[in-house]
């Protein structure tokens, strides 16, 4: 598999006998939202879109698949993604198929698709490369291969000398999974409590069906965990040389992710029906882990911002990210260029003394902060009545009447 990258996106074209087109965290619609934050903007949707039909049109791809959180607004639809998510969809139709991983933003988003345009939020396997946006554990299927994945919006900060940070860069990270720790997390989750030697189906290839439409249609042989929630799935440069490193060392790592998962998958990405399900089912499990490496790709929306590539793994933000091996981590930008190590940057980020958030302890903080002061954190009363109840402000009034 060799990896092709699209800055201007930022987008990942994965090539193996498909031509993929991988674009994540779109959030189409996010100007609403903002809007009732107090920063009214007008929509940028149209520009965003053409956009990504330029990355259609340069990329020649066979299938765009769009890595979830393709709309915005949760947990309703608002009016401006009524109006504005057809015509997006119908003008992705016209130029090549697609396929959507839902994301935790894209609650109802089925409404706006076809049956066969929307996989499982657990993931599919697509020309033997694992797709999910992130939110939640992957299916069995994904493990012990190659997952690309969004949700993180990862970028990476570079600093100079004295610590001081240049504007922040969309940056892909490429790790492989702490194998205890995602082990022993996926055995608490009480989702995936029954998962261990049983098969899954979140497969997808050019000739057949997604891994959604499979379940609701019955085929694919899926566990009953998957098929009972097929019905409800809610839905990112120095120099020529730094590139080249940068794709080669992705280009090696998705070599050997080929070669682990060949026995298990057909290279159109089909689960193998002669793939023996009398191996222990741990061992196996523990296996498919080891050799299971992840590639978060950053955010499309040019106003998505993001994690550093620092925090992700302390963000927790999702399954995948809680589980990075930052041992072998890799950070490359949205070019390919190669920046370092993840253990590198993070010593040198102790060594300059630059503060990492922990998504954590914030929250234990907040929370504290907000017990101690008896509110919620929330405002318990508006501007205006806090004015009104003011002396000096009533006594002025009277003295006006």
């Amino acid at each position: 598999m060799m990896p092709e990258f699209m800055p201007q996106g930022p987008a990942l074209i994965v090539v193996n006998t498909m031509r993929v087109l991988v674009v994540a965290d779109a959030h189409f619609g996010a100007e609403t939202f903002l809007a009732r934050h107090g920063l009214h903007i007008q929509s940028n949707s149209d520009e965003r879109l053409n956009r990504l039909l330029k990355c259609i049109d340069e990329s020649k791809c066979d299938l765009l698949v769009l890595l979830g959180d393709v709309k915005h607004s949760i947990p309703v639809t608002t009016w401006q993604e009524i109006n504005e998510m057809p015509r997006i969809f119908s003008k992705i139709r016209e130029k090549v198929p697609f396929k959507v991983l839902p994301g935790n933003h894209d609650v109802g988003i089925e409404r706006f698709l076809e049956a066969d345009e929307l996989l499982d939020k657990e993931g599919a396997v697509i020309d033997g490369v694992g797709y999910i946006h992130g939110h939640t554990y992957p299916s069995g299927d994904l493990l012990g291969r190659l997952i690309v994945c969004g949700h993180a919006h990862p970028v990476v900060c570079l600093y100079d000398e004295v610590g001081c940070s240049l504007r922040s860069q969309p940056a892909y990270l490429l790790c492989s999974l702490d194998a205890d720790e995602f082990i022993s997390k996926y055995r608490k989750n009480e989702q995936y409590g029954g998962f261990f030697g049983m098969e899954s189906s979140g497969s997808y290839s050019d000739e057949g069906e997604g891994g959604a439409a499979a379940l609701k249609a019955g085929k694919g042989g899926g566990s009953k965990r998957d098929a009972g929630k097929a019905e409800k799935t809610d839905k990112t440069g120095k120099s020529a040389g730094r590139k080249a490193r940068g794709r080669a060392a992705l280009s090696e790592s998705c070599a050997c992710d080929a070669d682990t998962a060949g026995d298990a998958v057909q290279n159109n990405g089909e689960t193998n029906d002669n793939e023996s399900n009398d191996a222990e089912p741990d061992v196996n499990f523990a296996e498919k882990t080891a050799n299971t490496h992840v590639l978060f790709v950053p955010a499309f929306f040019e106003l998505a911002g993001g994690i550093d590539v620092r925090e992700l793994k302390l963000s927790r933000l999702g399954p995948l990210s809680r589980c990075i091996n930052t041992s072998d981590a890799e950070v490359f930008l949205s070019d390919g260029t190669y920046i370092n190590t993840l253990g590198n940057l993070i010593d040198e980020g102790e060594e300059k003394k630059i503060p990492v958030r922990n998504g954590r302890k914030e929250r234990k903080k907040r929370k504290e902060h907000n017990g101690s002061s008896g509110h919620s954190g929330r405002r318990s009363k508006r501007s205006g009545d806090r004015l009104r109840n003011r002396p000096d402000i009533e006594g002025s009034r009277r003295g006006e009447d």
